[in-house]
């Protein structure tokens, strides 16, 4: 069943058996790139839809899916506070700053937020995040995910303590 939420959202009640095409758009795609992916809720136009993504989501955890409409490569990410991660995401600063280094940075500046839908594949607890963000991975297979590992150290600083006593002990260590 599918319910039209304000703006350009739609929110899905997840039957397995139905596939829904994308809503308001020509094109024959499914919202999915993957008939077996249902989302709970689909954002079609991320750009006009920003205040409702970021409203909507207040005080939720969950995996959500960033999907190009042309190409339908796609980025999975999670996080147990969707509006703070979104309102990362519409923030030209966060995302444009030269030391992160993204796909899905890059292809939201090259395409702009209006050629991509952002799908919520799940609401679920904080505690099964990656255990559920692994699945879709595994899934999906998205193509701007660097690393194919849910909760993989990509971005992580280690402190000056730890980079000494990692210098140390790979200085014994024979290649």
């Amino acid at each position: 069943m599918v319910n039209k939420n304000r703006s350009n959202s739609i929110l899905l009640n997840r039957p397995a058996s139905i596939i829904i095409s994308t809503y308001g758009l020509n094109s024959k795609r499914t919202l999915s790139t993957s008939s077996e992916v249902l989302p709970d809720k689909v954002y079609i136009n991320a750009d006009q839809d920003k205040e409702l993504i970021v409203s909507e989501n207040k005080g939720l955890a969950g995996i959500y899916r960033w999907v190009h409409k042309e190409s339908g490569k796609s980025y999975i990410g999670s996080s147990n506070k969707l509006n703070i991660r979104f309102k990362q995401y519409f923030n030209y600063n966060h995302i444009s700053y030269p030391k992160r280094n993204m796909a899905i940075y890059k292809a939201l500046l090259k395409h702009g937020y209006a050629e991509f839908r952002l799908e919520i594949l799940e609401y679920c607890s904080a505690d099964i995040l990656l255990k559920r963000e692994q699945h879709y991975f595994d899934k999906c297979k998205p193509e701007y995910n660097m690393l194919k590992i849910a909760g993989s150290p990509l971005g992580y600083r280690h402190s000056e303590a730890a980079k000494k006593l990692i210098g140390m002990a790979s200085k014994d260590r024979k290649v």
